[in-house]
């Protein structure tokens, strides 16, 4: 397959029939309008308005969390937000217990199999 690009502004008219010029108008690529534009971007900004108002109104007190690093923080009016849990306390909910090791797999590092 072979493409050639011209701009419609290009093309001599006289050398082209009636035709084969609004064949080269069907063809060509559509660009929308700046009203078209301003209404697409309204409606993509009401989109994202309505998203984040919807992820703000769902009942988050039953997510599994704890394994993300988050926690819900309770809001006035009954409303929850994710936020992250203190780096203190996700430093030491993984810690290493004492003994120094969390698995029953043989170490080694130990030289021991």
């Amino acid at each position: 397959m072979e493409l050639l690009v011209i701009s419609k502004t290009q093309i001599d008219h006289g050398a082209f029939s009636k035709a084969q010029l609004s064949d080269v108008a069907a063809r060509a690529p559509r660009f929308p309008s700046d009203a078209e534009i301003i209404e697409k971007a309204r409606r993509e900004r009401e989109w994202e308005m309505y998203k984040a108002k919807a992820a703000r109104d769902i009942d988050k007190s039953r997510w599994p969390l704890a394994s993300h690093g988050l926690r819900v923080e309770h809001l006035p009016g009954g409303k929850q937000k994710l936020v992250p849990v203190p780096m203190a306390a996700s430093a030491t909910a993984g810690s290493v217990p004492p003994g120094g090791h969390t698995s029953t797999a043989p170490s080694l590092s130990r030289g021991k199999l």
